[in-house]
């Protein structure tokens, strides 16, 4: 039996510049038409959060949940200009 070696990747969060806000969406179905759900995160320049949001898509694809996510943080963006 051949064992897989994880490789690990370092990831790191780095400041925004001041007066900017970080907008953070994801999508997910349990499986192909099944119960899917969004969810939006929005963080300040120091990382702290701001707000969050998620909505119910009913049964749909993952493809189709991370668009319409997607779709919902462009359209909550315009509404606060």
């Amino acid at each position: 039996m051949k064992v897989r070696r994880q490789r690990y990747i370092p990831v790191s969060w780095r400041a925004l510049l001041t007066g900017w806000y970080k907008f953070n969406t994801d999508g997910a179905s349990k499986g192909n038409l099944e119960l899917a759900s969004g969810g939006k995160v929005i963080k300040d320049e120091s990382g702290s959060f701001i707000a969050g949001f998620s909505n119910f898509y009913g049964h749909d694809s993952n493809l189709y949940v991370e668009a319409r996510a997607l779709l919902d943080r462009i359209s909550f963006s315009a509404d606060l200009h």
